[in-house]
């Protein structure tokens, strides 16, 4: 059976944690806010008041843990750009992240709270930039709602792409080394001429 259980990351692992703790929190909260309103209610006919119903006590561990999961301690800190399958420009490949002259690859972004757990990217106008201000190294394609990028790679070199969220501030980079490709042409190079021998 063990080989059929699924297999979390470190940061996956400590998300569920955090889930349980805050799944746990909740049942805790709400029965002790619905045992201090059974304490107020009306007595029944034998003098003794009437416990919460089951569902009562279930919507309100509902409501405390979906305020758990939006309080600001699971907000993203910091942004990780996270790069797409590289491909050949126009045609899916599979490789290395270190691209290709002739290839390129989509970024996403990705949030990280203050205990590297993976939370969204909060909403914001992105601006994506390079170092390599010229385009000889690499060139970006951003989207209309700047939530990713398309870098493609014009010749070898190293170049770093960054990204910067204008209301959050929060940043994001990475490094980006392109390399030449495989041949895929033959040419000839001739040697220094010299006197044929004898002659």
């Amino acid at each position: 059976m063990a080989d059929h259980l699924p297999v979390h990351t470190a940061s996956e692992l400590a998300f569920l944690a955090a889930d349980a703790a805050d799944r746990r929190a909740a049942l805790e909260a709400a029965a002790v806010f619905l045992s201090g309103a059974a304490q107020d209610h009306p007595a029944g006919p034998f003098g003794r008041t009437h416990p919460p119903a089951l569902q009562d006590w279930l919507l309100a561990a509902e409501a405390a843990y979906r305020w758990l999961q939006a309080r600001d301690s699971l907000h993203a800190v910091a942004i990780q750009l996270i790069a797409g399958q590289p491909q050949k420009e126009g045609i899916t490949v599979t490789t290395s992240l270190n691209l290709q002259d002739d290839q390129d690859v989509n970024f996403t972004l990705s949030g990280a709270d203050d205990k590297g757990v993976q939370v969204p990217a909060p909403t914001d106008t992105w601006t994506w930039t390079s170092d390599d201000t010229t385009g000889a190294i690499i060139t970006l394609a951003v989207s209309a709602d700047t939530t990713n990028c398309t870098v493609s790679a014009v010749a070898p070199g190293t170049a770093t792409l960054s990204v910067a969220g204008q209301s959050t501030g929060l940043q994001g980079a990475e490094a980006i080394m392109v390399s030449a490709g495989p041949a895929v042409t033959i040419d000839l190079v001739p040697g220094t001429p010299q006197q044929e021998p004898g002659v």
